[in-house]
Order: C-alpha cells, then structure tokens, then sequence
C-alpha cells in the first residue's frame, strides 16, 4: 500500500481547525494514478501558500481580494 496524505491547519491560533485529507492505493494502482496525474499536471506541484499570494504559476491570476477595473 502507498499512501499520500497532506495537512492543514493547527497552527496554535484561537479557534485553530486541524484538516486532513489523501490517498491510499495498492502499488498497482497507484502507478495507473500517477501516470493520469503526470499526464494532466506534469511536474508541476500545487501549494496553497503559492495560490493565496499569487506567486509562481499563479503570479498573474487574478485576487478576488483586490478589485479588479
């Protein structure tokens, strides 16, 4: 079994929320998951951090916490 889990959260605020999400598969088809997921995203690793502030591949999107003319 191969597993991918990721957190967030829980850093020790008031009214912290502790989330946890992933992925649990045999060997087999975790292989066929990566391959469709190579496929779709290449190399490329998605970081909420990245998202949130705009930065790397998202450095053009737009804020819907800024307004946009």
């Amino acid at each position: 079994m191969i597993a991918y889990l990721d957190e967030s959260g829980a850093h020790e605020g008031p009214g912290d929320v502790f989330t946890l999400g992933g992925w649990v598969a045999r060997e087999s088809r975790w292989k066929r998951i990566e391959a469709v997921w190579d496929t779709w995203l290449g190399s490329r690793v998605f970081h909420m951090v990245d998202f949130e502030n705009r930065y790397g591949d998202f450095a053009n999107w737009p804020n819907p916490k800024k307004r946009i003319r």
